[in-house]
């Protein structure tokens, strides 16, 4: 399918997001005059104009991706945050073998996944947020309810702080970042806005 640039101007937020693709197979080809070059294939691959999702990924963390985003391929039933690919796929850096980029702590430690802009046409805004862990449980991408305001923090310094809760928080702001649950963390993660109403804590 074709996106024309009305398609995805109107509204939205648009980032560049890093692609898991699954395993980069790296092989060779002849190429004029009889020289190689490498070749790439994607266990799982992802091309312009394919709708993907936030990873859900425990190594989807802000450290491992330097706060850049991670998406995927669709599952059935279990993404809320979904994007479309505008822009051809690039890579960031490009596996010498296959062996260096069979897994995906591999791949984010070295860098070597492909990024692309991705259209988010159900958030309104994101930003960075300072995570305060309660020990309430994990805070998973797309997940909802989650989160809530850290008052006390917001009052006391600038920037937007966060507190996970078991249940009862924000029906419309998501982590983009995996972060497992912890009494003491205090770690950034990308946020997503889907408008309405955020809850704060008490």
């Amino acid at each position: 399918m074709t996106y024309n640039a009305g398609d995805y101007t109107d509204g939205g937020v648009r980032r560049t997001c890093l692609l898991d693709e699954g395993t980069v197979t790296v092989s060779t080809a002849y190429g004029i005059g009889a020289g190689t070059a490498a070749t790439y294939s994607f266990a799982s691959e992802i091309k312009k104009g394919m709708v993907v999702a936030v990873s859900t990924d425990t190594g989807n963390t802000w450290a491992a991706t330097g706060g850049s985003i991670l998406v995927n391929q669709v599952a059935n039933g279990t993404d809320l945050v979904v994007g479309v690919v505008i822009s051809e796929p690039e890579f960031t850096k490009k596996p010498a073998t296959t062996a260096a980029a069979d897994s995906l702590a591999e791949r984010l430690s070295g860098k070597l996944l492909r990024a692309a802009t991705v259209w988010f046409p159900n958030v309104t805004a994101m930003t960075m947020a300072t995570l305060n862990c309660a020990d309430a449980g994990n805070v998973t991408p797309g997940t909802l309810e989650v989160l809530k305001i850290d008052v006390s923090a917001c009052n006391a310094a600038s920037g937007l702080f966060l507190n996970d809760v078991a249940s009862g928080g924000s029906a419309n702001i998501t982590s983009m970042h995996y972060q497992a649950k912890s009494a003491s963390a205090v770690v950034p993660i990308m946020v997503a806005f889907l408008g309405g109403k955020v809850v704060a804590a008490t």
